[in-house]
């Protein structure tokens, strides 16, 4: 959770958390779902910009290549999962490979209450 609450700062008479929490303690309990998958995750497609960037101005194919063959690697994913992206492919590729064989519990762990 420390992620995800940052440094330890004073939360009670100076945020208002939608969450209800009243004490860094509470920040760090409530977020500590939000992190507890590895492997990959549909979010970390977001980085393909930097390569696409990279691409554009290097002119370089290598950066091409690696955007297009990550993208590609999503689209079978999905493709192999029946239309739905899955949110965790285990560290071995397997979709479901972090949770259990589920395609979903990727996302923030799918198991946290928005309630403290």
């Amino acid at each position: 959770g420390l992620d995800w609450a940052g440094d330890p700062i004073e939360v009670e008479g100076r945020f208002k958390p939608g969450h209800g929490e009243r004490n860094y303690q509470e920040m760090v309990g409530h977020f500590k779902d939000y992190n507890d998958v590895s492997g990959d995750h549909p979010l970390n497609m977001g980085v393909t910009t930097m390569a696409i960037n990279a691409f554009m101005i290097q002119g370089e194919d290598k950066y091409y290549s690696w955007a297009k063959d990550y993208l590609d690697a999503w689209v079978e994913r999905t493709e192999a999962n029946n239309g739905i992206i899955p949110t965790n492919i285990g560290l071995d590729g397997t979709i479901g490979g972090t949770c259990d064989g589920k395609w979903y519990g990727g996302g923030y762990g799918w198991g946290f209450s928005t309630i403290v």
